[in-house]
């Protein structure tokens, strides 16, 4: 799983914006969610590291002067996810206040609003979005075949990967 994740981190940052969605995808979706790195007591999901690789990639590429670096500029929903995302995080650090809940709460933050803000980023036309579709599609049936084998053989072969 560590060599698929450096993979899609290399290809992430190689490949430009509009095709770099692809490893994004495909290595979100095919490592398990329960593979995680622990640095100093950090908890590094995929999605975690997925999405701080992708916010370099963004800050190190330049967007069109008039648009940016997301498509369209940076719109009234792109404003409402931040400051949903902000809230959420406000109102979890002050319901646990513990600096255990402040450093998950840091954690959820990424994945929501880095995650959001690298897929807007990564998606900046219709061919993108029709390569981002085709890819969840492949990712469908690659994903589909061990559940109709589970189906039939009551074998979960996604356990193997997971160590479950």
């Amino acid at each position: 799983m560590a060599v698929c994740l450096l993979i899609g981190i290399v290809l992430i940052l190689v490949l430009p914006r509009a095709k770099a969605i692809t490893p994004f995808l495909l290595t979100f979706f095919i490592i398990p969610t329960g593979q995680v790195i622990v640095l100093g007591g950090v908890h590094f999901t995929i999605l975690r590291m997925l999405a701080l690789v992708g916010l370099v990639k963004i800050a190190l590429s330049p967007g069109r002067p008039a648009e940016g670096r997301y498509p369209g500029g940076f719109s009234g929903i792109d404003r409402a996810v931040v400051v949903w995302t902000i809230l959420t995080l406000i109102t979890f650090c002050l319901r646990f206040q513990e600096m255990q809940a402040w450093i998950n709460g840091v954690g959820v933050f990424l994945e929501n609003l880095g995650s959001y803000l690298v897929i807007r980023s990564l998606i900046p036309d219709r061919e993108a979005v029709r390569r981002t579709l085709k890819t969840l599609a492949v990712l469908c049936v690659i994903e589909s075949v061990p559940m109709i084998i589970e189906q039939f053989t009551h074998i979960n072969i996604f356990g193997y990967f997971t160590g479950a």
